[in-house]
């Protein structure tokens, strides 16, 4: 559209003017990083991807305690005697935050479309984080992170018995699993998996065990930090929040082919589309950037996708199959019950523009045993959502849940409502399904739901789909 091409446009006139010079932007004031990059204790990655934006969030959500930065904010500050003083300024910061324009719904401008929050002192993060810093919070912070990393291990062991047991027939336990034990164990592991790597992806980078972010077959840790930690905790339930069309692209298609098609796709890219979409990233770049040019990062691919070769040779194609499907969807369902994604945005909050209050409020926790550990493991990381959405920068679910006591008390002191969780099966996982399988089927809504299945447009939409899939290009 003449739109997109007009933000295409100004982002790459932009990138030519001065496209050597970076700047990022914090409470309206541009700094240059450049020099700190590689210096940076939590890792260098997240600079390039950020350059060019507002990052008042990421500074502000992302360290325990800002204040502490101020001198080194100074010393970075882009001042008036700069020969690109002019240039490094909120008004020209890039438009589609430097991702291609179509990610965004048409007209998109994150100079104007994006909530200007409050996030120093008088706010809730701000009081969440004078508690959380206190030494006697900290010790049993850094006892959750030695667990859950512990456990991580532990479970990382019993994925290896199960592929010992499944693909090989070596019984390592003292009583044997069989398929149907496998599948259930495939199943539980890699939902744990997927709960580490999504801790593991906010964590200090680098870090090898990102890669379990990859375990569930949905979002790759590729995406995830850029895409999850620096977008959509940044920008939760607005325009710019990736996460509200992470699974609505299933909706070209009508609500019954939508399982296959999004199923085959997600199957093509765990095949081949990440390799292709990696390789293309490599071209484009002339060289690997992170993670993608890390061995560990590629061997887990190969990893994942030799799986399932090897089980179709040894004639358990099936029974993967079933693994991958209901791990696939099960990770889907959770990861919509993170948030309400059918509602809309409470503008009484973006009028009050308190951060931390807003995410708190936009963020859901519910329980699927009723025991927090075990219920942080089977939600891929999300049972204790409220918590990690006001502290991102925790490494580790068990740190939430001994932090949720703090995050509850302060909330009282601002108006929050501190609800108890919900029980998944009954509260959000029917709302998960609504949102995948009965939303009207995008471009036809005028025909009537039942001849949509039978429209020649679906067989299009459907090869579009899987074809993007194995292709690399979802």
């Amino acid at each position: 559209t003449k739109t997109e091409k007009a933000a295409a446009a100004e982002e790459t006139t932009l990138a030519k003017n001065n496209k050597d010079r970076n700047f990022w932007i914090v409470d309206g004031q541009a700094y240059d990083f450049t020099k700190f990059i590689d210096r940076h204790p939590g890792g260098n990655i997240w600079f390039l991807p950020s350059a060019k934006r507002d990052i008042s969030v990421l500074y502000y959500g992302y360290h325990v305690d800002p204040s502490k930065l101020e001198p080194l904010l100074q010393k970075y500050k882009v001042t008036k005697d700069d020969p690109d003083y002019e240039f490094c300024q909120v008004d020209n910061l890039t438009p589609a935050l430097g991702l291609p324009p179509q990610a965004f719904p048409r007209g998109f401008d994150a100079r104007k479309d994006i909530n200007n929050w409050q996030l120093k002192e008088n706010t809730m993060l701000h009081a969440v984080q004078q508690k959380v810093k206190q030494p006697e919070h900290q010790k049993k912070v850094r006892t959750a992170n030695f667990l859950f990393d512990f456990s991580c291990y532990v479970v990382i062991a019993l994925y290896i018995i199960t592929c010992l047991a499944f693909f090989f027939d070596i019984q390592v336990l003292p009583f044997d699993i069989n398929d149907t034990g496998a599948v259930a164990l495939f199943v539980f592991t890699r939902a744990a998996f997927a709960a580490y790597g999504h801790y593991y992806v906010h964590a200090k980078y680098p870090s090898w065990k990102i890669i379990f972010f990859d375990s569930g077959y949905g979002p790759t840790c590729i995406s995830a930090l850029d895409g999850h930690v620096m977008m959509h905790h940044v920008y939760t339930h607005s325009v710019a929040d990736l996460k509200n069309r992470l699974f609505n692209g299933m909706w070209i298609l009508p609500p019954l082919w939508r399982p296959l098609g999004f199923t085959l796709s997600k199957l093509g890219m765990a095949l081949s589309g990440t390799f292709l979409q990696v390789m293309t990233m490599a071209r484009r770049s002339k060289k690997f950037h992170e993670p993608i040019g890390k061995w560990w990062f590629l061997a887990y691919r190969v990893e994942l996708a030799a799986e399932f070769f090897y089980a179709f040779y040894i004639g358990k194609g099936v029974p993967f199959m079933i693994q991958f499907c209901l791990i696939l969807w099960y990770l889907a369902f959770v990861i919509l019950s993170g948030h309400d994604f059918l509602y809309e945005d409470d503008e009484d909050l973006f009028e009050e523009k308190d951060w931390g209050k807003y995410q708190v409020l936009h963020a859901n926790d519910f329980y699927i045993t009723g025991n927090k550990y075990v219920d942080m493991l089977l939600s891929g990381g999300l049972s204790s959502h409220r918590v990690h959405h006001i502290l991102p920068y925790q490494p580790s679910g068990f740190a939430n849940i001994v932090t949720e006591p703090v995050v509850e008390k302060v909330g009282a002191d601002f108006g929050v409502v501190w609800e108890k969780p919900k029980f998944w099966f009954t509260s959000y996982f029917p709302k998960s399904f609504l949102y995948c399988f009965c939303e009207p089927t995008v471009g036809m809504e005028d025909i009537p739901v039942w001849s949509q299945h039978f429209s020649p447009q679906v067989v299009f939409r459907m090869w579009d789909m899987i074809y993007k899939g194995f292709s690399g290009n979802p």
